[in-house]
This record gives structure tokens, C-alpha cells and sequence, in this order.
């Protein structure tokens, strides 16, 4: 399906596409409202000035994807696959992205609110500017990490692999307000 047949039969009110496969599709200034696309194919896909509210991006492949401007509100995301993903100016707000994958992403000035990135894969995974308020990182894996996050407020750390995380930029009380054991990071730029 390309992007003009996906579009037409959105807008003429489809809004299960589950299980698609839509490698390399180029979304743009398009608001996606309770779509399905679970368990559907969008890597190397190129989206930008887009909005999914309500939507089930479960099991989704955004391997190699591009995003830009991209808000993602209320949505489900578990165990979606962003590996390699280059996201800039990207909004989550109230999503679930548990036993989500995102090793080797790079995240650019992204905001994360009140997200649950429980028991995900964040290994290798690039952080700049951006934020992370009430997200949920309980048991997750930011094994080799870089992250230089503008503003970390409430993030749930108990239990996540940080090893040989850099941790640049941040306010060391926001992590150690919950009593979590870190070891084996640098600290650089406090």
C-alpha cells in the first residue's frame, strides 16, 4: 500500500490496518486519530508533523524510521521496535511503551510524559535536550547510553541497568531522590 491508498481509505473512515506492511511510507502533516497499527511494518519510513491520539501502535516496526514533529498522545506502543530510530522534536505523552525496543535510537530534543518504558531496551540509545517527567524505567536497560536530557522530573529508575551509561547534564538529586543504586557511570557536565 503506498501512501496516497493508505491516506484515501483513512480519511473514508478505515481505521484498522493491523498486521500491514508499510516499509519506507512518507507521512506528513496528517492527524491519525484511533488507527490500528499493530503488529504493522513502517520501517525506514519518514514521518513528520504528525499526530497519533488514541492510537494501538503495538508490536510496530520504526526500525530506521525518521520523525520529526511528531506527537504520539494516549497511545499503545508495547513492544514496539524503534531500533536505530532517529527521532527530533517528538512528543509521548500517557503511552504505554512497555518491552519497547530502542537501542541504537537517536533521540533529539524529545519530551516523555508520563510513560511506561518498563522492562524496555534502551541499550545504546542517544538523549539530547528534550525531557522525562513520570516516566517509568523500572527494569529497563540503558546499557551504553548517552543521555543529556534537558529535564528529568519523577522517573522511576528502581531496579534499570545503567552500566556504562554517561549521564550528562543532569541533576544528580533527581536520581538520587529514589534511593537507587547506580554504578559503573560517569557523570559529566553536573
Amino acid at each position: 500500500m503506498d501512501n496516497e491508498e493508505f491516506l484515501e481509505q483513512y480519511e473514508s473512515g478505515r481505521r484498522d490496518f493491523s498486521g500491514l506492511y508499510l516499509e519506507g511510507i512518507m507521512l506528513g502533516n496528517v492527524s491519525l486519530k484511533k488507527i490500528d497499527l499493530s503488529e504493522s511494518v513502517l520501517a525506514a519510513a519518514q514521518i513528520s508533523r504528525t499526530s497519533f491520539v488514541g492510537s494501538n501502535l503495538s508490536k510496530v516496526s520504526f526500525e530506521d524510521v525518521q520523525m520529526e514533529k511528531v506527537l504520539f498522545e494516549n497511545c499503545n506502543l508495547r513492544e514496539a521496535n524503534l531500533f536505530k530510530a532517529s527521532l527530533t522534536n517528538v512528543s509521548f505523552h500517557i503511552s504505554n511503551m512497555k518491552k519497547s525496543t530502542l537501542d541504537q535510537a537517536t533521540f533529539i530534543n524529545v519530551d516523555m510524559q508520563e510513560i511506561n518504558l518498563s522492562t524496555a531496551s534502551l541499550v545504546q540509545l542517544c538523549f539530547f535536550g528534550g525531557s522525562l517527567a513520570k516516566v517509568n524505567l523500572n527494569k529497563a536497560n540503558l546499557v551504553g547510553s548517552t543521555l543529556d536530557i534537558g529535564r528529568i522530573e519523577e522517573v522511576d529508575f528502581s531496579s534499570t541497568f545503567i552500566e556504562e551509561t554517561t549521564l550528562n547534564n543532569i541533576d544528580l538529586k533527581t536520581l538520587l531522590v529514589s534511593n537507587k543504586i547506580i554504578h559503573n557511570y560517569i557523570f559529566d557536565g553536573l
